[in-house]
């Protein structure tokens, strides 16, 4: 027999004859703006929207979606959950600061990874 809780929400149990393996924990809240995403999250696997009764949505985020950027800077800031252990806390990721001269863009200001471009005026 064996256990691995090593990864954030990843159970693992091998027994006689079967293996038992979970993924995610949570659920979780995610706010961006006046928008809430229920989710589960694993290490492994990334995270999964679910509905309020716990079933996979049918619809999850897309590529552009702000979800995203906030899910990642959650995640790198350590995972902070608020007191009801549900709700994720983060810093908006600062994005790159940029400036058009001529047909190049200068960096003006480095920001975090994944936190996009903002062009800024002269």
């Amino acid at each position: 027999m064996s256990t691995d809780g090593s990864e954030f929400g990843h159970f693992a149990y091998i027994g006689n004859g079967f293996c038992l393996d979970s993924w995610g924990a949570g659920p979780f809240v995610l706010h961006v703006g006046t928008k809430a995403w229920r989710f589960e999250d694993s290490d492994r696997f990334g995270p999964l929207i679910i509905t309020k009764r716990g079933a996979e949505a049918s619809v999850q985020p897309g590529e552009r979606s702000p979800f995203w950027q906030a899910h990642m800077a959650w995640r790198k800031q350590g995972r902070r959950l608020a007191e009801d252990g549900i709700t994720c806390i983060y810093d908006p990721l600062k994005p790159t600061l940029y400036r058009k001269v001529g047909r190049k863009n200068i960096i003006v200001q480095h920001g975090d990874e994944g936190g996009g471009y903002e062009e800024v005026q002269p």
